[in-house]
């Protein structure tokens, strides 16, 4: 090879033309294959050995066909062999006969999530449940072990201190889970794979390793389960290693060169928010970008680009869109150019195993729901398909070969065929089950409502419509019927008009086989205004006064929505009550916390026919702008049903409105900010004995009774 042109002085290069004149031939030698030129480059870094390559395969003394071989061999420089293409990694040379078993649909999206010109950086899996989601998982993770492994000098590579030290984690809602699902199938790949070679002790894996410094080429991979790290699975001969987890916390202090979730949607199942799994993920993602994140910039989006082996894999499928992970895939992540999203049906990666179903018409039309409307299998007459207001994109065609396994159970085949989650982008709950098993009957309520017209006198208003059902007479001071000596939080949400007034009420207990907490609501109380008056508002002071003096009740903290309250808390607060103003409205994560602790079965309540139905009408509003932000709200357009039908299953009320749900909302997330412990068991409410009125009781009723009759009212 000729002798190299030397950098012009007078050029800016960024670098020293002698340092860059010097690196240059340091490269060329790597490249030519002279190992010891290794040493040499040690000192410099990753800048300018870039500048280096790139003035070297420019250079004007080399002719085109030297310049071509320099760039071929150019992996030297970074790798002790050269590294797989993505459609060279899934041969028998790595993957042995794995190789030969790559459905490919499985084979293309690795192949194209993995090109180096494209800049997708996330990988999410959301099909339906065989696609082959968490092999995938596996095979990208064990492709960017193997090229990291195979560097000189991962550290260098990436710019980071020699104190370094990388990995790759597998995440899922459980360590059991987390092997289950990902570790296993890498064990499995590399044990069959002719390019792994499992090592006993690690001294001895360093050994192998040196023969390669030594001139011997790299053939092998090794790797050993005797890891540095004790709470690694196993550690590639890179330094590398392998790890589980299932928490945010096992991120911490960590460089990962990859980060895996799988199912990260049923971390619900085990009792976490959506707070909890959203935060796991974007973690994670987060810590992969801030330490392999390079200088260069994405000229669409002006961010900076992390590095190419820097990925995070979400395998996860269609669960909940109440869900934070699957509202996130549904209607976020599509906006995120790094964002490799996988989804749809076995129909769709499986057309050969349907196709004489859609040749031949043997096929059925499934609606997919909304609005608290669950799905339904559609007859040929059914009025949607007729109808000229109805969502057409809420109907699906499917396989008529599949209609007994949609018959069955069609939320679920509608997950697990149709790749799409329960729920709708809309309502914010879709399943009614968790909600009705919220409704705990040993637990008392007021069931509808009652009425404190403002015209009538404040004083005793609310407590005697209250009193008989929620409290006992003992020794002549009123006690409450169960468990009365726990701290309580009460939240109002007031109104004066038109719309409800809700007064709610919720304590902390544990439950004794997890230690979790459930959060126990007292009573929800809707008040409504009557024809002739609004509702009277001195009356829901007075009341809460009255709890703390005649009931005593120990009210630690209450809160008030901001509207048509300051007077209200300025008074109790002369009154040395704990008074705030907390409006759910603000953000969605006391309602997505609400709701995630109901659907895990950590609230319960008794009986009342407005909160249920608030809470199937909610719905989650999308912005309108981009600066906007998401909400939790009822629809607008309709006026809450106050009257009608009360029967438990059937009724209407309580329908397009959210003042009672606010206010339960607003006493559990009270509850959260101030009690993150409770000593109290949970044994699934008061014996029968508590739900049982005394004789005095029963006369404090009757009388009760007689006064709001002759106020033309009812309890």
């Amino acid at each position: 090879m000729p002798e190299l042109k030397k950098p012009d002085e007078k050029i800016d290069y960024g670098v020293d033309p002698d340092i860059l004149n010097n690196t240059q031939y340091i490269l060329k030698d790597i490249i030519q294959g002279d190992n010891s030129a290794l040493e040499n480059i040690k000192g410099l870094d990753l800048n300018t050995i870039k500048k280096a390559l790139d003035f070297l395969t420019n250079n004007d003394s080399l002719d085109e066909k030297q310049k071509l071989g320099l760039l071929q061999d150019s992996w030297k420089i970074n790798y002790r062999a050269k590294p797989p293409t993505p459609e060279e990694f899934l041969t028998a040379k790595y993957l042995g006969p794995t190789a030969d078993t790559l459905y490919p649909w499985v084979k293309q999206t690795f192949i194209d999530f993995m090109n180096p010109t494209a800049e997708y950086r996330n990988l999410i899996l959301y099909p339906h449940i065989g696609w082959g989601k968490s092999f995938l998982s596996t095979l990208i993770t064990l492709y960017l072990d193997i090229c990291v492994s195979l560097m000189h000098d991962p550290n260098k590579y990436f710019g980071l201190s020699k104190a370094t030290s990388f990995s790759s984690m597998l995440i899922s809602y459980s360590i059991k889970k987390s092997y289950e699902v990902l570790v296993s199938p890498f064990m499995n790949i590399m044990e069959s794979s002719p390019f792994f070679e499992r090592v006993t002790r690690r001294d001895s894996m360093q050994e192998l390793v040196n023969e390669f410094k030594q001139g011997k080429p790299v053939t092998k991979l090794y790797y050993t389960s005797a890891a540095k790290d004790k709470s690694s699975i196993f550690e590639f001969d890179s330094g590398l290693s392998i790890k589980a987890a299932s928490s945010p916390q096992a991120l911490l202090g960590l460089t990962l060169v990859s980060i895996t979730y799988s199912e990260l949607a049923f971390f619900t199942d085990a009792g976490k928010s959506s707070d909890y799994i959203l935060r796991i993920y974007n973690d994670g993602k987060a810590r992969v970008r801030s330490r392999l994140e390079t200088n260069q910039r994405n000229p669409k989006t002006g961010e900076k680009i992390v590095d190419y082996y820097g990925r995070s894999i979400l395998d996860s499928s269609p669960n909940d869109l109440n869900n934070a992970i699957d509202d996130y895939i549904v209607n976020k992540a599509h906006d995120d150019p790094t964002n490799y999203i996988v989804e749809g049906s076995r129909w769709k990666w499986r057309p050969d195993d349907y196709k004489l179903d859609f040749e031949s018409g043997n096929t059925f039309q499934v609606y997919l729901g909304g609005r608290g409307n669950p799905p339904k299998i559609l007859e040929k007459d059914d009025p949607i398909l007729e109808s000229d207001t109805a969502d057409k994109n809420k109907i699906i065609t499917v396989p008529g070969s599949l209609k007994q396994v949609f018959k069955d159970d069609l939320k679920k085949a509608l997950k697990d065929w149709a790749g799409i989650p329960t729920g709708t982008a809309g309502s914010l709950v879709y399943d009614y089950i968790p909600l009705e098993r919220m409704f705990n009957n040993n637990l008392k309520n007021i069931y509808l409502n009652i009425e404190a017209p403002a015209d009538e006198s404040p004083r005793d208003l609310i407590w005697n419509q209250i009193c008989p059902m929620f409290f006992k007479n003992r020794n002549g001071q009123y006690e409450f019927y169960y468990k009365p000596r726990i701290p309580r939080c009460l939240s109002v949400d007031q109104s004066y008009a038109t719309d409800v007034t809700s007064i709610s009420m919720s304590h902390v207990e544990r439950l004794g086989d997890t230690g979790e907490l459930i959060y126990v609501v007292d009573f929800c109380i809707p008040i409504l205004p009557t024809k002739k008056s609004n509702i009277n508002l001195e009356a829901i002071r007075i009341f809460i006064e009255d709890l703390k003096k005649k009931g005593h009740i120990n009210l630690a903290h209450i809160s008030f929505d901001q509207f048509q309250s300051e007077t209200t808390i300025q008074n109790l607060q002369r009154e040395k009550f704990e008074v705030e103003k907390l409006s759910v409205d603000k953000t969605m994560d006391p309602y997505l916390n609400m709701i995630s602790l109901m659907n895990t079965g950590r609230i319960a309540c008794g009986r009342n026919i407005f909160l249920k139905n608030n809470i199937k009408s909610l719905n989650v509003v999308r912005p309108k702008t981009e600066k906007g932000k998401s909400k939790i709200d009822h629809d607008n357009s309709r006026e809450q049903v106050l009257t009608g039908d009360d029967r438990w299953d059937t009724s209407k009320i309580g329908w397009f409105g959210k003042d009672v749900s606010d206010s339960v909302c607003a006493s559990i997330e009270l509850c959260r900010l101030y009690f993150p412990l409770s000593e109290e068991t949970w044994t699934g409410g008061p014996k029968k004995e508590d739900l049982t009125p005394s004789g005095e009781q029963k006369n404090a009723e009757e009388q009760t009774n007689k006064l709001l009759e002759s106020l033309g009212l009812s309890l």
